[in-house]
């Protein structure tokens, strides 16, 4: 997923490609992709700026997302050809096998306090830093 566009991969049960598809990231290229997709369906995203606001819109409509730790999925860290097309098949694979090395994703409530206070808000004060958490980056504007 980038700033931008996305390119979107979704497999079957058997693990046979039923959709693959380049989108811009607006709200609705989002429900064009989502409208095809059972809704028992899983989604996995490589963690980046813009994964936030896509994680809200599928959790609205009963959607799991699984957010991809980058630098854990060797498959597509180490690959030897990086294309979106072959990362969002592989992020697909390995979410479908229950491969997928994961990413922290944290609660609304987490999230509501940085956008309120700003990335350099402290849980307990100074005394007890635990470290900023990343405020989020908005994606669409329609959302």
């Amino acid at each position: 997923m980038h700033k931008e566009t996305c390119y979107a991969t979704a497999l079957d049960k058997e693990g046979a490609i039923v959709d693959r598809r380049e989108f811009k990231n607006e709200r609705e290229e989002w429900v064009k992709f989502v409208e095809g997709i059972p809704g028992d369906s899983k989604v996995a995203i490589e963690a980046c700026s813009y994964w936030y606001p896509v994680c809200v819109f599928l959790e609205d409509r009963g959607i799991e997302m699984v957010l991809s730790h980058p630098s854990k999925t060797r498959i597509i860290a180490e690959g030897k050809i990086k294309t979106d097309k072959i990362d969002s098949k592989n992020l697909a694979k390995l979410l479908r096998a229950d491969f997928l090395p994961q990413s922290y994703i944290p609660s609304k409530g987490i999230i509501e306090v940085v956008e309120k206070y700003g990335e350099d808000f402290f849980i307990g004060g100074a005394s007890n830093f635990t470290g900023a958490i990343p405020s989020p980056q908005p994606l669409f504007s329609s959302l």
